[in-house]
């Protein structure tokens, strides 16, 4: 899915603000729950994880997925 606004803030790919807040709580998510893709404008996990990176046309929205 891909979200561009956290409680109405508008997500312009910052490293603070309602959007960085959330996309570190969905990268620091453990257990069956923890996202398989979270894309930003940059990468929230580090590059230990596969699961998390950067993309630069990610910088107004993040993408947040899950494996079925």
């Amino acid at each position: 899915m891909g979200i561009g606004a956290v409680d109405g803030e508008v997500c312009r790919g910052t490293r603070t603000g309602r959007c960085a807040e959330f996309v570190h709580e969905l990268a620091a998510v453990t257990g069956s729950l923890r996202p398989t893709e979270l894309i930003y404008c940059w990468d929230p996990d580090g590059p230990s994880d596969p699961g998390g990176f950067a993309r630069a046309d990610h910088c107004d929205h993040t993408h947040v997925g899950w494996d079925a």
